[in-house]
Parts: C-alpha cells; structure tokens; sequence
C-alpha cells in the first residue's frame, strides 16, 4: 500500500505542476519555447572558464520536457580535449519533487569515479548566476530506456548481466 500511495502522490504532483504549466500565459512557460533555451555566450563563457579551453556553444536543443529538470544538449566547437557534444541538467524554479542538481551532481561523480556507466561529470554551477538556476555538465552518452515501471521489457540476460555488475559497483 506505501508504495502505491508514493506513486499517487507523485502522479498527483505531476498532473497539479503540468497543471500550472498549461495555465501560465504562453510567455512565462519554460523549457518549451526557443525563449527558454540558455543563453549559448554565457554558457560558452562558463565553459571555457570550467573546461580550461576556449569553448564555443554552437547549438543547443531542448531534449526533455520533465517537471523536475531542463534537459540541452549542446553542440560545443573546442579542441580534441573537449567532447564535441555536452549536456546541461538544471533545476527548474517551480520543481514539485524538490529534487536538486546539488545533491545529485556529489553522487554522479561517485559513481562515474567507480567505474559505473553514467556520463561523465564535468562541473556544478551551484549559484545560479549563469543561467538562474544550478546546473550540472555533463558528457553526452548515448543509449534508450528499455521499458518502464509500467511496461516490463523482455527477459533479456544480458542486461540482468549488465545490471547486476553496475548494481555491485554501487
């Protein structure tokens, strides 16, 4: 029954802040619009500031719509120390889960450091000044999510494999 009423409580959230987000004039919505998108000279400068290497944002795409997180992927001009693609993880202002870049960002560098597959941590910017909430870069990683808490992928022994050897590095 807890479990149950963790996952209601969390859909609840969901459809009250998708809610607000339908109901608020089209000009204050975020990481929908082009408006939304971080400013790639502000970005460029952090970057060259925290890579230690002139970086040049070229692109910057919108590549996910959650509630709790704005997702870019950046498409970066540097040198061969530089990936050519990086991805930024911010806070939104208005996060139901109350869920923060600040505690994540320590523990993905922990696992990254323990030779777990997640991307490759680069930096926290944890004020805000750069782009009005914390972010987190982070290399991009290519892969697709198998299934869901819904939807059960195949049995496939392979990724039990791969799991389980994350699962003990952890």
């Amino acid at each position: 029954q807890r479990i149950v009423d963790i996952e209601r409580a969390y859909f609840e959230g969901a459809a009250r802040a998708l809610q607000a987000e339908v109901q608020r004039p089209q000009s204050q919505q975020q990481g929908n619009q082009p408006s939304d998108l971080p400013d790639a000279k502000r970005l460029s400068e952090y970057l060259t500031t925290l890579l230690e290497t002139p970086v040049r944002v070229a692109k910057i795409d919108t590549v996910s719509l959650g509630f709790s997180k704005a997702t870019f992927m950046l498409d970066v001009v540097a040198d061969t120390s530089v990936p050519a693609s990086l991805v930024i993880r911010m806070d939104r202002a208005n996060s139901f889960l109350g869920t923060t870049v600040l505690d994540e960002y320590p523990i993905l560098r922990a696992l990254h450091a323990n030779g777990v597959s997640v991307p490759q941590p680069y930096g926290l910017e944890s004020t805000g000044r750069v782009l009005g909430q914390p972010f987190m870069v982070v290399g991009r990683v290519q892969g697709r999510g198998l299934g869901s808490h819904f939807n059960f992928p195949p049995p496939n022994e392979r990724l039990c494999t791969t799991m389980a050897t994350a699962l003990a590095k952890i």
